[in-house]
């Protein structure tokens, strides 16, 4: 363990998969570590609030200062070093300009708005010592986008955090007769729920499998689906419940029209692998980095075709 200090600076929850994960691994790695990060439940509060809290601490007498998720997010005035020394990392897993530019569709990729954006993710780049990001796939990506020094970035993979996430954890009771489909997410495009409903929907008449989708529901357009119960945010430790008693894991990401569902590996498939679940990935570059086909109990469709799902999810209920 080195003998340095470390500041974590992070937006978000702390109990979110990244941070969790990043936070363990410093902590495993370095004999100070201390987080910054606000507890409010208004995130744009909490961006607020992390910024102000950064304006009042005393950065120099850290050895490395890491922006964790989003550190677009940390004004760029912070990323200035306060002693030669330091360190400043940044966790740049999420490009502002990629995911509202062609991810989310909500700028103009030749707008003056979308040009900003690519700034702000060059700047937050360019000042930082060490670049970590999730996937060689999105690695690559990153390397051509803004042209990164390949001895700045860094490949971290996603782990499940294994005291919450675990084998031995106890499931949700349910009738003997039903095949238990699952999937959770916060909604976004590129996980493509619409893809998974369209499944279900597919699967109406198969009474044995049931569906139990656990989110955002306020994102999601729910109609009266006879095989799927919908469930609001839960608890992680319950969440694990749910999992537990699941007998396929619905990965993703699904979507086949958001070229970055290609880059990305689902922070869930790192957490039904640990659990010892049967899942099904989509088909990207990226999930193949880790998993393929040669571990047990995975299993690859098409991303952006809900009959292939469907017939992959029947298949996989009779084998059962």
């Amino acid at each position: 363990m080195e003998n340095k200090k470390v500041l974590y600076v992070t937006t978000k929850n702390i109990d979110y998969i990244r941070n969790a994960q990043i936070i363990r691994m410093l902590k495993k790695q370095y004999s100070d570590v201390e987080i910054l990060f606000s507890k409010r439940k208004n995130y744009y509060i909490r961006i607020i609030e992390v910024n102000i809290k950064l304006i009042m601490k005393k950065r120099k007498k850290y050895d490395i200062v890491f922006y964790g998720f989003l550190p677009q997010l940390i004004f760029s005035c912070f990323y200035k070093k306060k002693n030669s020394e330091q360190k400043i990392v940044a966790d740049f897993i999420i490009s502002l300009y990629d995911v509202l530019v062609f991810d989310r569709k909500k700028v103009k990729k030749n707008s003056i708005f979308a040009m900003l954006l690519k700034k702000i993710d060059q700047r937050i780049i360019s000042k930082s010592d060490i670049v970590y990001t999730d996937t060689n796939t999105q690695a690559r990506y990153f390397k051509s986008l803004f042209r990164i020094d390949n001895n700045k970035l860094k490949v971290v993979y996603f782990e499940s955090n294994d005291l919450i996430y675990k084998k031995e954890v106890k499931g949700i009771e349910k009738r003997d007769n039903e095949f238990r489909v699952l999937w959770f997410g916060t909604v976004l495009p590129l996980q493509g729920l619409n893809t998974i409903l369209k499944s279900a929907e597919l699967l109406e008449q198969k009474d044995n499998i049931k569906f139990y989708i656990i989110g955002n529901l306020k994102r999601i357009k729910t109609k009266n689906y006879k095989n799927v119960t919908f469930i609001n945010w839960i608890a992680q430790e319950k969440l694990a419940e749910y999992i537990k008693s699941a007998d396929l894991c619905l990965a993703g990401h699904f979507s086949g029209e958001i070229e970055r569902a290609n880059r990305v590996i689902p922070g869930k498939a790192y957490i039904y692998h640990s659990m010892g679940k049967k899942m099904i990935l989509g088909e990207s570059e990226a999930n193949r980095e880790k998993f393929n086909e040669n571990f047990q109990d995975i299993f690859y469709v098409k991303r952006g075709n809900p009959e292939e799902l469907a017939k992959k999810i029947e298949e996989i209920s009779i084998m059962k």
